[in-house]
């Protein structure tokens, strides 16, 4: 070997032996920094992927944010990326150069990804058929709360009432039981349009004002108008009731002959697809003391046969001298579902009061004015206890 050839050979060592380390340091220098999250990163890069397969685009989208995907390469074949382009986050980005293909992500590591492709039709799992049954609102039956959204009273048919062009308000039995009201004309103290107690407590007839219209024969029950006879007339009681529902302005094409201000339609308790039943017994003051009770469901399995039966008894003093009261109320209800779309409804009502009249027009000196021959209690009694009732 020649002294050339000698000093070649050792150049060439020399190089190799300094090439190795660097190499080595080359590849350690991207795992210095920091791994980061890139599903959380909210740093932007710049993408340029044309569309092309799928599988190419996340090559190149993998050089650009160093993410390994892991996927079964025969089930992307043939598939096609929209691409992407823009500065946008690596999920942002990620999920457009998706968008369409119907492939799935999920991060599962820093720089790790799992892409799912969906179910093949073969495989797809079918579950068996769920039914949600419910009832809704009737205009007819009960309301869940204060607040009605269906009415019969305007238009003689089961409507929304946001879609009948009247003015209507319902009194539910919810807001009767609430209030702790005894009859139609307390429920409706909180009802515009009318003043329901408009000679105070009497218990002889429903006097109120409609629109500035006095009217005691715009009472109806179901559509069918109460008769007052004389200086008396029947008024359902409250506990026999679903709903009040009040009718404002002129109503004669639908009820007839009636005052323009407007009525008022008491709604029966109908029978229900379920059992139910309850049982009270309240007292109150002056002896007042009352037992009533409700029961009602299907007599039948097939539940074409419904029945109900509503009833109570109310005995005791009132605030009036020599004026009792008693009132004796039943309501039995069937309802016989013909056919699917036909059911007939049987109502029955009957109510026996016995009073006297609580009204007695006592004068204003000597019970809110002073007077110098002393104070009129105002329990005073102004007729013959005798004469002076009612059956």
């Amino acid at each position: 070997m020649t002294t050339a050839q000698a000093f070649a050979a050792m150049l060439a060592a020399s190089t190799a032996m300094t090439t190795v380390p660097a190499l080595a340091a080359g590849e350690q220098t991207p795992h210095a920094a920091p791994a980061t999250d890139l599903a959380q990163e909210t740093a932007v890069k710049d993408f340029s992927i044309p569309a092309q397969s799928l599988a190419s685009a996340l090559e190149r989208y993998s050089d650009v944010t160093g993410v390994s995907f892991a996927y079964k390469t025969g089930d992307f074949s043939g598939i096609q990326s929209p691409g992407v382009t823009g500065s946008l986050t690596p999920a942002a980005a990620l999920s457009r150069l998706l968008s369409g293909t119907g492939i799935a992500f999920e991060f599962t590591g820093d720089r790790t990804v799992a892409l799912s492709k969906p179910t093949a039709d073969g495989q797809r799992i079918v579950l068996g058929t769920v039914s949600v049954e419910g009832q809704g609102e009737s205009a007819y039956g009960p309301v869940d709360g204060f607040v009605a959204t269906r009415s019969a009273s305007a238009t003689k048919t089961d409507t929304p009432i946001i879609e009948v062009p009247r003015s209507i308000s319902v009194v539910t039995a919810h807001q009767v039981e609430a209030q702790k009201v005894n009859n139609i004309r307390e429920s409706l103290r909180y009802t515009p349009g009318l003043v329901p107690e408009t000679l105070g407590v009497d218990n002889r007839s429903t006097e109120i004002i409609y629109r500035g219209f006095g009217s005691d024969k715009a009472l109806y029950r179901d559509g069918m108008n109460i008769q007052s006879q004389g200086f008396t007339a029947l008024e359902p009681d409250t506990y026999g009731l679903e709903r009040i529902e009040v009718l404002r302005g002129p109503a004669s094409t639908l009820f007839g002959q009636n005052a323009p201000g407007g009525l008022v339609n008491a709604v029966t308790k109908r029978p229900t697809d379920t059992f139910f039943s309850e049982a009270q017994l309240l007292g109150g003051s002056y002896d007042q003391i009352e037992g009533r009770f409700d029961v009602g469901g299907p007599v039948m399995d097939n539940g074409k046969i419904l029945v109900r039966l509503t009833g109570l008894h109310r005995d005791g003093d009132t605030q009036i001298d020599f004026v009792d009261e008693s009132r004796t109320f039943i309501a039995p209800a069937a309802t016989i579902r013909l056919t699917d779309r036909t059911n007939l409804t049987l109502l029955g009502h009957f109510q026996n009061d016995e009073s006297g009249s609580l009204l007695q027009f006592l004068p204003a000196s000597g019970t809110v004015l002073s007077n110098d021959n002393g104070k009129l209690p105002s329990s005073r009694f102004l007729g013959e206890p005798d004469f002076d009732n009612y059956k």
